[in-house]
């Protein structure tokens, strides 16, 4: 029961610290360099604290509930298309978020933290784009995953 819970919960901080780091981000293009400093160090915060950690967890309680489901004897239910998704989906929107999203996040944190300039506001660029496509790719697999059981 405990680790059906953890399964829950995980994707409620994934996705709700991802919805907030869009929000913020939206939101804050127009800002200064001095408050896009701020924000960017928010955002690393926000991946670090609370949208990585919700991801790990529903990957590490998924993979308990899998086994558990195989040692019951239920490993035929893992082949329908509905379980598939969800486990093929939440492993890859998992390993973006944690191997893609959370460094270009801190990685953009540190970069606007040493200065403004043409070459920085370039690179930040670039990661930003990365990290919103890692980002949308992962929320859309987790949809596609819950949608996939329901």
């Amino acid at each position: 029961m405990l680790i059906r819970f953890l399964h829950l919960i995980g994707p409620m901080l994934w996705l709700g610290g991802g919805v907030a780091a869009m929000l913020i981000g939206f939101s804050s293009k127009a800002d200064s360099h001095e408050a896009r400093v701020v924000v960017y160090r928010l955002l690393a915060r926000v991946h670090a604290l609370v949208i990585a950690p919700g991801a790990v967890l529903t990957l590490l309680s998924g993979v308990v509930l899998t086994t558990n489901i195989v040692t019951a004897g239920g490993g035929d239910r893992l082949g329908t298309p509905g379980m598939a998704t969800m486990q093929v989906g939440g492993l890859i929107a998992a390993v973006l978020m944690v191997a893609v999203s959370l460094p270009t996040a801190n990685r953009r944190a540190a970069i606007i933290k040493s200065g403004s300039g043409p070459e920085q506001d370039a690179i930040l660029t670039q990661l930003r784009k990365r990290q919103i496509m890692a980002s949308s790719i992962a929320g859309l697999l987790i949809i596609a995953s819950v949608w996939g059981v329901a």
